[in-house]
Protein backbone atom coordinates (compact mmCIF):
# COMPACT_ATOMS: atom_id res chain seq x y z
CA UNK A 1 0.00 0.00 0.00
CA UNK A 2 1.38 3.47 -1.00
CA UNK A 3 1.85 6.42 1.59
CA UNK A 4 -1.05 8.03 -0.30
CA UNK A 5 -3.87 5.18 0.21
CA UNK A 6 -2.46 4.81 3.93
CA UNK A 7 -3.10 8.74 4.84
CA UNK A 8 -6.89 8.30 2.70
CA UNK A 9 -7.38 5.19 5.02
CA UNK A 10 -6.53 6.84 7.51
CA UNK A 11 -8.82 9.98 7.47
CA UNK A 12 -11.42 7.46 6.33
CA UNK A 13 -11.28 5.72 9.52
CA UNK A 14 -11.61 9.24 11.79
CA UNK A 15 -14.30 9.77 9.40
CA UNK A 16 -15.90 6.58 10.59
CA UNK A 17 -15.34 7.04 14.27
CA UNK A 18 -16.74 10.51 14.28
CA UNK A 19 -19.59 9.09 12.53
CA UNK A 20 -19.92 5.65 15.17
CA UNK A 21 -19.64 8.18 18.22
CA UNK A 22 -22.35 10.62 16.74
CA UNK A 23 -24.37 7.49 16.41
CA UNK A 24 -24.07 6.50 19.95
CA UNK A 25 -24.79 9.70 20.96
CA UNK A 26 -28.08 9.88 18.96
CA UNK A 27 -28.65 6.73 20.20
CA UNK A 28 -28.75 7.53 23.89
CA UNK A 29 -31.32 10.93 22.87
CA UNK A 30 -29.39 13.60 22.62
CA UNK A 31 -30.27 15.55 19.71
CA UNK A 32 -27.44 18.64 19.68
CA UNK A 33 -25.65 17.26 16.49
CA UNK A 34 -28.79 16.69 14.79
CA UNK A 35 -29.46 20.35 15.84
CA UNK A 36 -25.91 21.59 14.77
CA UNK A 37 -26.22 19.81 11.23
CA UNK A 38 -29.75 21.27 10.19
CA UNK A 39 -28.62 24.92 11.27
CA UNK A 40 -24.71 24.50 9.33
CA UNK A 41 -27.44 23.15 6.61
CA UNK A 42 -29.81 26.00 6.14
CA UNK A 43 -27.95 28.12 4.12
CA UNK A 44 -27.47 26.73 0.08
CA UNK A 45 -23.63 27.76 0.50
CA UNK A 46 -23.08 25.76 3.27
CA UNK A 47 -24.86 22.85 1.73
CA UNK A 48 -22.97 22.80 -1.45
CA UNK A 49 -20.22 22.69 0.43
CA UNK A 50 -21.48 19.37 2.64
CA UNK A 51 -22.10 18.09 -1.33
CA UNK A 52 -19.09 18.02 -2.30
CA UNK A 53 -17.13 17.24 0.46
CA UNK A 54 -20.04 13.27 1.12
CA UNK A 55 -19.53 13.39 -3.30
CA UNK A 56 -15.24 13.45 -2.15
CA UNK A 57 -15.64 10.66 1.00
CA UNK A 58 -18.07 8.86 -2.21
CA UNK A 59 -15.51 8.76 -4.51
CA UNK A 60 -12.55 7.93 -1.97
CA UNK A 61 -14.76 5.16 -0.01
CA UNK A 62 -15.86 3.68 -3.60
CA UNK A 63 -11.70 3.36 -4.81
CA UNK A 64 -10.72 2.36 -1.12
CA UNK A 65 -13.34 -0.62 -1.49
CA UNK A 66 -12.07 -1.76 -4.82
CA UNK A 67 -8.50 -1.24 -3.60
CA UNK A 68 -9.26 -3.64 -0.92
CA UNK A 69 -10.74 -5.79 -3.12
CA UNK A 70 -8.00 -6.20 -4.99
CA UNK A 71 -4.93 -6.10 -3.15
CA UNK A 72 -5.68 -9.87 -1.70
CA UNK A 73 -3.19 -11.35 -4.00
CA UNK A 74 0.31 -11.34 -2.10
CA UNK A 75 3.49 -9.65 -3.89
CA UNK A 76 4.84 -10.75 -6.72
CA UNK A 77 8.58 -12.11 -6.86
CA UNK A 78 10.15 -11.14 -9.87
CA UNK A 79 10.51 -14.66 -11.73
CA UNK A 80 12.41 -15.87 -14.40
CA UNK A 81 10.37 -18.24 -16.65
CA UNK A 82 12.99 -21.79 -17.05
CA UNK A 83 10.88 -23.85 -19.22
CA UNK A 84 7.33 -23.71 -20.64
CA UNK A 85 6.35 -27.18 -21.89
CA UNK A 86 2.81 -29.29 -22.47
CA UNK A 87 2.93 -30.49 -18.74
CA UNK A 88 3.23 -26.97 -17.49
CA UNK A 89 5.75 -24.23 -16.69
CA UNK A 90 8.97 -23.74 -14.35
CA UNK A 91 10.36 -20.57 -13.16
CA UNK A 92 12.97 -19.64 -10.95
CA UNK A 93 13.05 -16.51 -8.87
CA UNK A 94 15.84 -13.72 -9.30
CA UNK A 95 17.05 -14.56 -5.61
CA UNK A 96 17.66 -18.15 -6.66
CA UNK A 97 19.32 -17.26 -9.67
CA UNK A 98 21.88 -14.99 -7.77
CA UNK A 99 23.02 -18.15 -6.05
CA UNK A 100 23.73 -19.51 -8.94
CA UNK A 101 25.91 -16.74 -9.81
CA UNK A 102 27.48 -16.53 -6.91
CA UNK A 103 28.37 -20.15 -6.42
CA UNK A 104 29.87 -20.10 -10.13
CA UNK A 105 31.71 -16.94 -9.31
CA UNK A 106 33.01 -18.53 -6.36
CA UNK A 107 35.16 -21.12 -8.54
CA UNK A 108 37.46 -18.01 -9.73
CA UNK A 109 40.34 -17.19 -8.03
CA UNK A 110 41.18 -13.66 -7.14
CA UNK A 111 37.31 -12.44 -6.65
CA UNK A 112 37.25 -10.47 -3.18
CA UNK A 113 33.88 -8.84 -3.44
CA UNK A 114 30.82 -9.14 -5.68
CA UNK A 115 27.16 -7.81 -5.67
CA UNK A 116 24.85 -9.06 -8.16
CA UNK A 117 22.05 -7.68 -10.59
CA UNK A 118 19.81 -9.91 -12.75
CA UNK A 119 16.88 -8.35 -14.75
CA UNK A 120 14.98 -10.70 -17.13
CA UNK A 121 14.37 -10.07 -20.33
CA UNK A 122 12.86 -11.42 -23.37
CA UNK A 123 16.11 -12.60 -24.82
CA UNK A 124 16.98 -14.31 -21.62
CA UNK A 125 18.64 -13.38 -18.11
CA UNK A 126 21.31 -10.83 -18.21
CA UNK A 127 23.55 -10.79 -15.10
CA UNK A 128 25.79 -7.63 -13.74
CA UNK A 129 28.60 -8.69 -11.91
CA UNK A 130 30.07 -5.61 -9.88
CA UNK A 131 33.15 -6.79 -8.80
CA UNK A 132 36.25 -6.39 -6.58
CA UNK A 133 39.27 -8.04 -7.80
CA UNK A 134 43.08 -8.78 -6.76
CA UNK A 135 45.52 -6.47 -8.53
CA UNK A 136 47.40 -8.83 -9.06
CA UNK A 137 45.44 -10.88 -11.64
CA UNK A 138 45.01 -10.12 -15.42
CA UNK A 139 41.58 -8.49 -15.72
CA UNK A 140 40.58 -9.32 -19.57
CA UNK A 141 41.53 -12.79 -18.33
CA UNK A 142 39.67 -12.74 -14.90
CA UNK A 143 36.53 -11.14 -16.36
CA UNK A 144 36.41 -13.72 -19.51
CA UNK A 145 36.45 -16.77 -16.44
CA UNK A 146 34.11 -14.95 -14.51
CA UNK A 147 31.53 -14.55 -18.04
CA UNK A 148 32.31 -17.87 -18.93
CA UNK A 149 31.70 -19.88 -15.43
CA UNK A 150 28.51 -17.63 -15.00
CA UNK A 151 26.87 -18.50 -18.55
CA UNK A 152 28.01 -21.78 -18.33
CA UNK A 153 26.26 -22.43 -14.38
CA UNK A 154 23.05 -20.74 -15.39
CA UNK A 155 22.85 -22.79 -18.86
CA UNK A 156 24.17 -25.99 -17.08
CA UNK A 157 22.44 -25.98 -13.39
CA UNK A 158 19.54 -23.29 -14.29
CA UNK A 159 18.48 -24.28 -18.06
CA UNK A 160 18.21 -20.44 -18.65
CA UNK A 161 18.99 -18.50 -21.38
CA UNK A 162 21.50 -15.99 -21.04
CA UNK A 163 21.51 -12.78 -22.65
CA UNK A 164 24.70 -11.75 -21.39
CA UNK A 165 26.78 -11.43 -18.61
CA UNK A 166 28.54 -7.97 -17.94
CA UNK A 167 31.17 -7.56 -15.34
CA UNK A 168 32.05 -4.15 -13.85
CA UNK A 169 35.28 -4.26 -12.12
CA UNK A 170 35.00 -1.38 -9.86
CA UNK A 171 38.42 -1.32 -7.30
CA UNK A 172 41.42 -2.98 -6.88
CA UNK A 173 40.91 -3.73 -2.84
CA UNK A 174 43.32 -2.74 -0.04
CA UNK A 175 46.35 -3.45 -1.98
CA UNK A 176 45.76 -0.70 -4.33
CA UNK A 177 45.04 1.80 -1.54
CA UNK A 178 48.23 0.95 0.28
CA UNK A 179 50.41 3.34 1.57
CA UNK A 180 53.16 5.39 -1.20
CA UNK A 181 50.20 3.94 -4.07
Amino acid sequence: MTGIWRVVLFFYSLLLVAVSVSALILAIGRTEILDSISIAASSSETRLIIAGIALLLLVLSIITLFYSIGSNSAPKTKTVLVNNGIAGQVSMTIPAVKVIVMKAVKTVEGIKDIKTTVNNKPEGVEVLLHTMINPEYNIPEMSERIQTVVRQQLEDIGGLKVAGVRVLIDDFGSAAKAPGN
